[in-house]
């Protein structure tokens, strides 16, 4: 989505320039018709990237679930409340798909998200995880090895961890065959 250019991105708490390691994701960016942003961070690329800018709570001021590997659902509440005028990401798709008039926008929690989204899951013929055996793939390809405090949209923030060897360290490429 990002080797070409676009008419219109939806940026859902991502910065791709930083999160994908393609530098040239904001060059991309640049060239759309229209990018909205929903993040909890509105640094200088952000704002450069965006038209709009939708500000969403962070991971630890909204309920959610994850889902590891082995298919464990693991929820949790939020640990406190949003700051300022900043919402639940799952808040806002509702919002704008409400403003859209898209069918199914009409989600009261992220519970009821996580519920449907689980029923769905369930019912679906093909099994959503398997096992890492089963995840071979036939072509390797380059891989890239981003430093330890890149990877994470909080911890690339922190000056004092950025100061360290290991937040100095740069990113390594590594080869592939693909």
């Amino acid at each position: 989505m990002l080797e070409q250019t676009l008419p219109g991105y939806l940026l859902l708490n991502a910065e791709p320039w930083a999160d994908a390691a393609l530098p040239s994701a904001l060059e991309t960016l640049s060239r759309a018709r229209c990018v909205v942003a929903v993040s909890p961070y509105a640094n200088e690329e952000m704002k450069r990237a965006a038209h709009i800018l939708l500000p969403a709570a962070t991971f630890a001021e909204t309920s959610g679930t994850y889902v590891n590997l082995e298919g464990r659902w693991q929820s949790q509440g939020g640990a406190a409340k949003p700051l300022g005028v900043s919402r639940p990401a799952w808040k806002i798709l509702r919002v704008l798909g409400n403003l859209l008039e898209l069918a199914a926008f009409d989600y009261q929690s992220s519970e009821a998200v996580r519920d449907e989204l689980r029923s769905r899951l369930e019912a679906a013929p093909h099994p959503l995880f398997r096992t890492a055996v089963a995840l071979q793939a036939a072509d390797t390809e380059a891989v890239m090895d981003l430093p330890m405090y890149q990877i994470d949209p909080v911890v690339r923030r922190s000056a004092p961890l950025l100061r360290t060897r290991d937040g100095r360290a740069s990113m390594q490429l590594y080869g592939g065959t693909a």
